[in-house]
């Protein structure tokens, strides 16, 4: 929350901090993976982004963890909320830096909760050159990242990142149409619970996050939680209540003692 407040996403007297919400989770969950090591934090995460392909009509999203293009990473710098002119704020600029401590590639974090991209490109909007800023709100970031100066030809590289369970492929596809050169992909907040929820047992922030993410419902599905159930003792088996209950559920109360009778007769 600190990042957010810092920034002034939540007003002076904390009066946007309600329609904010996506800025104070953003801000609380990448402000505790700061202080994990990049292996097991941005890094981990960063490796389930899922790049998106537009070929035709057809849509593919698919996990690929060489798709940052980078070796060894060894640190990873995190700036919220970086004011570009002309192209607005993106939520999240990592640097991530090798053992040199050398810039290595950029990748620019997009992150959403309950709302779609800000804003979105009309049918009647052809795709615009490099040198016009498009109105597709991804596409304007990635724009701005290419802009960045002093980092040359190192990888750069977009992440949209949802709440969503799959991905929201035609919101995906509509950026990457207007844009074909560039490297987007998409993460679920579920993914940041999964690395989180991965090494909490050693972690006191990853656990805080994942206990978080928990609560606000951005998990992954991990079984089911029962109280384990015991079966009677094979001696008291046949023992009225038992196993079965008092009155079989087919006869009446007055017919119990007759059930196990031998009939005799006709």
């Amino acid at each position: 929350m600190i990042f957010a407040e810092i920034h002034g996403k939540l007003g002076i007297d904390y009066s946007r901090a309600h329609e904010r919400a996506e800025d104070l989770l953003t801000s609380t969950a990448f402000g505790l993976l700061r202080y994990l090591m990049p292996a097991e934090g941005l890094l981990a995460i960063l490796r389930l982004a899922r790049p998106v392909r537009v070929e035709g009509e057809t849509i593919i999203i698919r996990p690929d963890p060489d798709w940052l293009g980078v070796g060894p990473i060894a640190a990873i710098d995190v700036v919220f909320w970086p004011y570009w002119p002309g192209y607005g704020e993106p939520d999240i600029l990592l640097t991530l830096r090798d053992h040199a401590g050398c810039p290595a590639a950029l990748v620019v974090i997009e992150a959403k909760l309950h709302s779609p991209k800000s804003s979105q490109a009309s049918e009647d909007d052809e795709p615009t050159n490099e040198n016009v800023v498009d109105p597709d709100q991804l596409v304007r970031y990635w724009q701005g990242l290419q802009g960045l100066p002093g980092f040359h030809a190192m990888p750069r590289r977009l992440i949209y990142l949802t709440k969503h369970g799959a991905a929201p492929a035609e919101e995906l596809a509509e950026s990457v149409r207007r844009a074909p050169g560039m490297q987007l992909a998409w993460l679920s907040w579920r993914d940041v619970w999964a690395v989180a929820d991965s090494t909490a047992e050693n972690s006191l922030p990853a656990a805080d996050l994942a206990q978080l993410l928990a609560y606000k419902g951005l998990k992954r599905f991990n079984g089911f939680r029962v109280k384990p159930w015991q079966p009677p003792p094979v001696c008291h088996f046949w023992r009225r209540g038992a196993w079965f209950t008092v009155v079989p559920p087919w006869r009446g109360a007055a017919d119990i003692k007759g059930f196990w009778e031998r009939k005799t007769g006709s």
